[in-house]
């Protein structure tokens, strides 16, 4: 468990592999495997898929996104911090921490795909995870340690929103209708 929100697994640092980078990435593939191929994943009853194709040593592109930074893929850099982070990208999506008065959820167009992309924001930990809508679910983009500098920016579209998601609007109960 994480030791900020009892609700999130445990990142996976660096220092426990001791300075064996191939040894932490095939950790950290592990566990993408496990939480993205192996099991589905689901937001809003909708099955969330990943991008398959192969980008680099033969793993998939929603991997090297989780794990890298920078913009053009051919310029992204392995970044360990925002390795670590991994194995939360799951739980946000899941949604296992949905009773937490620090999960925020938007949606925002995006212009370059034409599509809706929903943001899921744990502020506790300051992690963001990025779904695009599609015709049959969600596809994952990416995920990423919010940085300080980010906040306020992400603050400001939460609020903008008018009428920010929650898991629980689309289950009308006699008790939740007043």
């Amino acid at each position: 468990m994480s030791m900020v929100c009892g609700q999130l697994p445990s990142r996976i640092n660096f220092s426990l592999f001791r300075g064996d980078i191939s040894a932490y990435y095939d950790a950290l593939y592990k566990i993408f495997r496990r939480d993205f191929i192996e099991n589905e994943v689901t937001y809003l009853g909708k099955r969330v898929d990943i991008i398959h194709e192969k980008y680099f040593s033969g793993r998939e592109r929603s991997f090297w996104h989780l794990i890298s930074e920078g913009g053009r893929d051919e310029e992204r850099m392995v970044y360990n911090v925002r390795s670590s982070y991994l194995p939360y990208a799951r739980a946000l999506i899941m949604d296992t921490v949905i009773d937490c008065r620090d999960y925020k959820t938007w949606i925002k167009y995006h212009d370059q795909s034409k599509r809706n992309r929903h943001y899921i924001w744990c502020q506790r930990e300051n992690y963001l995870v990025i779904l695009e809508e599609r015709k049959v679910g969600f596809k994952l983009i990416t995920a990423y340690p919010v940085e300080e500098y980010m906040v306020k920016k992400y603050e400001k579209e939460y609020n903008k929103t008018k009428t920010p998601i929650t898991r629980m609007d689309e289950i009308s109960t006699p008790s939740t209708l007043g």
